[in-house]
């Protein structure tokens, strides 16, 4: 069950919404029982997508408060070292476990030449990445200050919460604390909001995204010999797109919920096909993950204290591991690194020359680094990749200008060409004049947010009914 599905939208939430307010007239806010009751509306959401698994996420739950209780109260430092280094190992463990065994065993198998476990294929638990690196904060953030501690209802509701549960973003906990506990976070003005945001979420969803994918699907699934560079390039940028408005969208979707059940969590997304470099790029794109990596990876291994070898070291390794962080492929793997690799050379230019990239030239050249990343991070291997790169760049493709203009032809039908234009006009226009607030005023009467979010609601609900069933990308992550 998806928040784009019309089984969310027209049966869970309204039921879920039903109960939880039902119980908040009756207990006028009381915040422990809504927190039980949303912790339970959130552990059946998942057990109707997930089955079993649900055992793997509420054991995460008890081990990690626990842990947690340790560490707030453990006196000693090397304790309460030995403490978070456990946590940390058995929650990284079962991440290994479910999402890279196989990937793991395979590269081995290939080293060694001989297969090893060709029959185990353990399932992968949706959104495991997610609420992994949620516990993780919790215990790092118990172990720095025991301030941050939560009840064992409270950390329930927190790190099984459904908005964020299978998708991010990757909340922590002192970031809604005090939603948790106060009760005046239930009102009109965040619920209006709430459905303005999911509204605009699921426009992104499903207008844009969805109707890009048959296209980018059946050119990424063509033999690359047979592309020509307009068919090539046509499906890159396509991609570009839908990854963004399929990923933006579910964090609008899952940010609109939350205040719906009077939690704010973090923006993920501030167009990042605006930022002028690779370096802006990473501070506007999954900016919850951006920033769990900075503050529990890059900064304990020194970030950039301890010299510029080291500096660029530190960022090679974090987004090696950003990009295994995304999936169990090499693709992934190399991704990250060529991320890695951009932001080095950026901060080499900085530091060398003083040269930082800026304007429209900026944006121009880092979107278009940022589209090549896109094309490795979709393929389904290095050589596919390296052979889609060789169908965008090759000359030799030229000499077929009529058939390669042919094949363009047949993904460019007006379902998919009004979505591509508008998303190339969304991304690079500022959204919020039309979906929300300014810095200083509202650009549209509180009137016109209604019937714009309506508006959406009702056409993208019939786009949905209409077209197939297409899960959120970062679903399998």
């Amino acid at each position: 069950m998806v928040f784009s599905s019309l089984l969310f939208i027209f049966v869970f939430l309204p039921v879920a919404l039903a109960i939880f307010y039902g119980a908040a007239l009756l207990t006028r806010q009381n915040r422990a029982v809504l927190s039980v009751l949303l912790t339970l509306l959130s552990l059946a959401f998942y057990l109707w997508g997930s089955g079993i698994m649900l055992l793997l996420l509420i054991a995460s739950i008890l081990f990690n408060w626990h842990l947690g209780e340790r560490l707030a109260s453990e006196a000693s430092p090397a304790a309460k070292k030995r403490q978070l280094v456990l946590g940390i190992a058995v929650n990284t463990s079962a991440l290994l476990y479910f999402k890279y065994c196989r990937f793991i065993l395979d590269t081995i198998g290939f080293l060694a030449h001989m297969p090893i476990a060709p029959n185990l294929h353990p399932y992968l638990p949706v959104g495991i990445s997610f609420y992994t690196f949620m516990a993780i904060s919790y215990l790092v953030e118990n172990y720095r200050s025991p301030r941050h501690r939560a009840s064992f209802v409270e950390f329930g509701t927190f790190l099984s919460l459904f908005p964020h549960l299978v998708a991010g973003p990757i909340v922590r906990f002192n970031e809604i604390a005090d939603d948790l506990r106060r009760k005046n976070s239930l009102n009109v003005d965040n619920f209006a909001q709430g459905i303005m945001r999911f509204a605009q979420g699921f426009g992104m969803k499903v207008l844009i995204a969805d109707n890009l994918s048959p296209t980018v699907d059946r050119i990424f699934a063509a033999k690359p010999a047979l592309l020509g560079p307009g068919a090539a390039w046509l499906g890159a940028v396509a991609y570009t797109f839908q990854i963004y408005f399929d990923f933006a969208g579910y964090s609008a979707m899952a940010i609109g919920l939350a205040l719906m059940f009077g939690f704010h969590f973090p923006e993920n997304f501030n167009r990042p096909y605006l930022a002028p470099s690779v370096t802006e790029f990473w501070r506007r794109w999954h900016m919850s993950l951006s920033k769990w990596l900075r503050d529990y990876l890059y900064i304990p291994l020194g970030g950039n204290r301890q010299g510029s070898l080291r500096t660029y070291a530190n960022l090679f390794i974090v987004f090696a591991i950003c990009g295994l962080w995304h999936g169990a492929a090499w693709t992934f793997v190399v991704w990250g690194m060529y991320q890695g690799v951009l932001l080095i050379a950026e901060r080499m230019l900085k530091n060398r020359f003083g040269f930082e990239p800026s304007g429209m030239t900026g944006i121009a050249t880092t979107f278009f680094l940022t589209i090549l990343g896109w094309v490795l991070f979709r393929s389904e291997s290095i050589e596919g990749s390296m052979m889609f790169f060789r169908a965008m760049f090759s000359s030799a493709a030229l000499h077929q200008e009529g058939s390669a203009s042919v094949h363009a032809k047949l993904y460019t039908d007006p379902i998919f060409l009004l979505p591509l234009a508008a998303a190339a006009i969304l991304s690079f226009f500022p959204l919020e004049r039309f979906s929300g607030k300014s810095q200083n005023e509202k650009t549209l009467p509180f009137l016109g947010h209604a019937a714009l979010a309506a508006l959406i609601l009702v056409v993208a609900s019939f786009f949905a009914i209409s077209n197939s069933y297409r899960p959120f990308i970062y679903f399998r992550f």
